[in-house]
């Protein structure tokens, strides 16, 4: 990770939580409850919002 750029491992780490819970859904071991969504969409959003404002820069 120390040949990446900060947005790229931002985004991979910010996304291995998702990856993780979708895993664990598929596999019966979680629920799918109404704050997994929604805090789903608050990583993909920041990941979003890191890659934009450094674009931007």
């Amino acid at each position: 990770m120390k040949y990446l750029q900060a947005t790229t491992v931002s985004i991979y780490t910010n996304l291995q939580p998702v990856i993780a819970s979708f895993v664990a859904i598929l596999l019966g071991q979680d629920f799918l409850t109404w704050d997994k969504p929604v805090a789903a969409v608050l990583v993909l959003l920041s990941a979003y919002i890191v890659t934009v404002v450094s674009a931007k820069e």
